[in-house]
């Protein structure tokens, strides 16, 4: 059995979380965590999950390389030119639109959301709505508007997550986590 020294994977760990946190040196947070990500669908069949990011750091902090090796791929369409018009006939966020677009993927979608909640708020609209419902959210956005509020309403969905309590977070937290997670699919392989 493996032992680690992290602080934050013996609290995952002793959950029932299966999570190698070579990435996830998070000394000062404390993480509620859902339900273990699925990594079969209910037919058996082994899913490849694409993971969309609220930001542009976060995607770039995300070792796609590995995520690949699972199938796997990872999108942000914050600056996506659609997005941006849409938001702004709306009159929201492009973290919302980013959110919506995002629903349209055709694959289990695990969210990264590390610096808007606005798009945690719009994730937990959509799926209490019945309108969509994503495989998985990992909620760290950092700040002080709307930030404890939004990830206590995806700890209340049902779906399986990764948020920390409190403000702090960030999109380098959220591409650690997901790393974390990629990184026990190879320790798992």
């Amino acid at each position: 059995m493996k032992q680690t020294i992290n602080p934050i994977g013996q609290e995952i760990n002793t959950l029932g979380k299966v999570i190698n946190n070579k990435e996830l040196m998070l000394v000062h947070l404390h993480l509620k965590s859902g339900e273990q990500i699925p990594s079969h669908d209910h037919k058996g069949q082994e899913v490849f999950f694409t993971i969309v990011t609220d930001t542009n750091m976060a995607l770039s902090g995300i070792n796609k390389k590995y995520l690949a090796k699972f199938g796997g791929q990872a999108h942000c369409f914050m600056a996506d030119d659609e997005v941006a018009l849409i938001a702004k006939e709306k009159k929201t966020t492009r973290a919302a639109v980013s959110m919506e677009f995002a629903s349209r993927i055709d694959k289990p979608v695990i969210f990264a959301i590390g610096n808007a909640p606005t798009a945690l708020i719009e994730l937990y609209d959509m799926i209490e709505k019945g309108i969509y419902k994503p495989a998985f959210v990992i909620g760290v956005p950092v700040g002080f508007v709307n930030v404890e509020a939004a990830k206590e309403l995806i700890m209340e969905t049902g779906v399986p997550y990764i948020v920390n309590v409190g403000r702090k977070g960030g999109s380098n937290i959220a591409a650690a986590i997901c790393n974390a997670l990629i990184y026990s699919l190879v320790d798992r392989g």
